[in-house]
C-alpha cells in the first residue's frame, strides 16, 4: 500500500510520499487543490475536491502529471472506475472489479459561428497549435485534398523522430453540429491528445454541447461523457 505524504489534506485523494519529482503539473492544473509541501520539494493535496468541477480538474492533474503520484484511496466505485478508465488503474488503492482503460478519442460539439465548416475548424485548430502549444510543436501545412484534417506533433522523441497525431473534423448528421476523430499515427489517439483538443474546444472555441465517445460508442445514440477522462 502506498504511503501518503504527511502534509496531504485528510481525505480520499493524496500524493504518495517520496514519489513527486517536482514537475509542478498538478499545481498548474488545479492550484486550489494541490500545493507544495512546506519544504517546497514535494506536491501535496491541500484540500479535497469539493464538487464535479474540482473532480474534473483532479482527473486532468492525474492524467497530465509526469509520474503516478496522485492516488485515490476512497470507497466511491464511480470515481475509482473513472480513474481506471482514464488509463490510470494503478492510481487506485482499491480498484472496482472489471474496471479497465477506456479511451475517448471522438468528440461531438456545436459552435455558434454562422456558416462554420469542418475546414474552418481545422484552420482555427492549426492556428491555435502554432500559437498556444510548446515551441517543440510541429504542424504540417494544410493539404488541399484534406482541408478538414490537422496533422501535428509535440513530441519528437529521443531520436528526434516525430510522433504525429491527426484530428479530422466532419459535419454531424441531421445538422447536429460537428464531430472530430482523433488518431495518433495509425493508432487510436492518446489521452494527452484528447485532453489537448478538449482544452482547445472548451477554452479557445467555447463550443456547446460537447460530448466525448469511445470507439465502441455511437455518437448518434449513446450519451457520451462531458470530457475525455
Amino acid at each position: 500500500m502506498a504511503r501518503a505524504h504527511p502534509e496531504n489534506a485528510a481525505g480520499p485523494f493524496y500524493v504518495e510520499d517520496g514519489c513527486c519529482i517536482s514537475c509542478g503539473t498538478p499545481i498548474d492544473v488545479a492550484p486550489d487543490i494541490f500545493d507544495w509541501a512546506k519544504d517546497g520539494s514535494h506536491c501535496v493535496v491541500k484540500r479535497q475536491p469539493a464538487g464535479a468541477a474540482d473532480l474534473d480538474r483532479t482527473m486532468i492533474a492525474i492524467c497530465r502529471a509526469e509520474v503516478d503520484c496522485i492516488r485515490y484511496r476512497g470507497d466511491n466505485p464511480l470515481i475509482a472506475r473513472r480513474i481506471a478508465e482514464s488509463g490510470n488503474p494503478s492510481n487506485c488503492d482499491v480498484l472496482p472489479a472489471g474496471a479497465s482503460p477506456r479511451l475517448r478519442s471522438r468528440v461531438r460539439f456545436a459552435t455558434d459561428r454562422p456558416g462554420d465548416t469542418p475546414a474552418a475548424l481545422a484552420a482555427r485548430l492549426r492556428t491555435w497549435l502554432i500559437g498556444a502549444r510548446s515551441p517543440f510543436t510541429t504542424v504540417k501545412p494544410r493539404r488541399p485534398w484534406s482541408p478538414s484534417k490537422v496533422t501535428f506533433c509535440w513530441d519528437h522523441g529521443l531520436l528526434w523522430r516525430a510522433h504525429f497525431h491527426t484530428v479530422r473534423f466532419e459535419a454531424a448528421t441531421e445538422g447536429r453540429g460537428f464531430g472530430a476523430i482523433l488518431k495518433s499515427g495509425w493508432r487510436p489517439a492518446s489521452v494527452g491528445l484528447s485532453l489537448a483538443i478538449d482544452e482547445w474546444l472548451r477554452d479557445a472555441e467555447r463550443v456547446r454541447d460537447m460530448r466525448w465517445y469511445a470507439r465502441d460508442e455511437d455518437w448518434d445514440r449513446d450519451p457520451g461523457f462531458h470530457m475525455p477522462v
